[in-house]
């Protein structure tokens, strides 16, 4: 009996695996649900305190709190790393990506 329930919870993950035992969360739902800002949102955010060209983002979960995470090119050739939080747009870290 104990390696029927082994059995089943592996096919499960397997035939399932956004489902099961899944603890993340997609920014799609999160932004329709209201519990972050969009994207866009907060590029243009990022883009009137450091001016440059997003090269990337990335939506990252950090314990209970969303983060978006940017890489911005800046008119003087510098990539920088620039993070805010997803649920209200506020800055949180800049780091250089090239030290």
């Amino acid at each position: 009996m104990f390696l029927f329930r082994i059995f089943c919870i592996s096919m499960l993950s397997i035939l399932f695996p956004s489902t099961a035992f899944s603890h993340q969360v997609s920014p799609v739902e999160l932004e329709k649900t209201g519990k972050i800002l969009p994207l866009q949102k907060i590029i243009q955010i990022a883009k009137t305190q450091y001016p440059g060209r997003v090269l990337a983002a990335e939506f990252v979960q950090k314990k209970s709190d969303y983060v978006y995470e940017l890489e911005i090119l800046d008119a003087k050739g510098v990539v920088w790393e620039v993070k805010f939080n997803a649920a209200s747009g506020v800055f949180i870290q800049k780091d250089n990506k090239e030290n």
